[in-house]
């Protein structure tokens, strides 16, 4: 019969095996996306953060995480002046293990 303070270096060591065979065979994917945060309105500066959140859980669902999110203003646009006025643009970089 194995006692409880057995049972719980059993489970440990079984962990630290899982945790190391995942972490020696995992190759990575990687994908970016820009997510988009627009204000519903200019008066009060509400944003629908749905629109942001959704494409991300998405994302989640696929199996992809989130490693970087960082500010992101296209190329030859003035923050603040026409279409971009409003918008908060992030590019994220996702992660997930390649199956296999």
């Amino acid at each position: 019969m194995i006692t409880e303070q057995q049972g719980k270096v059993i489970i440990g060591l079984l962990e630290a095996i899982h945790i190391k065979k995942l972490t020696a065979t995992n190759k990575w994917e990687y994908r970016s996306s820009i997510n988009i945060i627009e204000e519903v309105s200019s008066f009060d500066k509400r944003v629908d953060m749905d629109k942001f959140e959704n494409p991300m859980n998405s994302y989640g669902e696929e199996g992809w995480e989130l490693v970087s999110m960082t500010n992101f203003v296209p190329s030859g646009v003035t923050k603040g002046k026409g279409w971009f006025q409003g918008v908060t643009s992030f590019l994220c970089v996702w992660k997930r293990p390649v199956a296999g």
